[in-house]
């Protein structure tokens, strides 16, 4: 709720650095209570300049129902596709866990050609399944993965 001066600023210069992107999409808890998303207006000088500078990117907040146990929208999702569907929010958390969060799931359309598939990169896929794990439980391992450099 108190969000710091540089968190505003270094939300707000993100923002402005979109200006040249396309296939935006910003999805979570920004915080901004006193936002009306019907109009892209704010209470707040910070408020005011976010909705603006969404405006302005030509960004869809797609959230319409309170996504705070307080009422508020706070969990947004702002895109400037209109491949994004099935925007929903649930209350109620899974396996008893408790937040004053709603949960919002979306699907996200997407359609490529083949000619998009020949440009992309390959990356190795693991199969975890065939590691050797009683080995990497060995102590000797493990005190040489504690012990290992990782910054060089």
């Amino acid at each position: 709720p108190n969000s710091s001066t540089m968190y505003h600023t270094s939300l707000l210069n993100y923002m402005h650095s979109l200006s040249s992107c396309t296939n935006i999409i910003i999805v979570g808890d920004l915080n901004l209570p006193d936002t009306n998303w019907d109009t892209y207006t704010g209470i707040s000088s910070f408020t005011q300049e976010f909705c603006e500078v969404a405006f302005d990117l030509n960004l869809f907040q797609l959230v319409n129902k309170p996504t705070h146990r307080g009422g508020n929208i706070l969990d947004i999702i702002l895109t400037d596709q209109s491949n994004i569907t099935n925007v929903s929010t649930f209350p109620d958390l899974p396996c008893g866990l408790k937040s004053d969060h709603c949960i919002i799931t979306f699907e996200v359309i997407s359609v490529s050609t083949l000619e998009d598939s020949k440009n992309l990169k390959s990356y190795p896929i693991y199969n975890y399944n065939k590691a050797n794990w009683d080995a990497m439980n060995n102590s000797s391992f493990i005190s040489y993965l504690t012990n290992f450099n990782f910054q060089t």
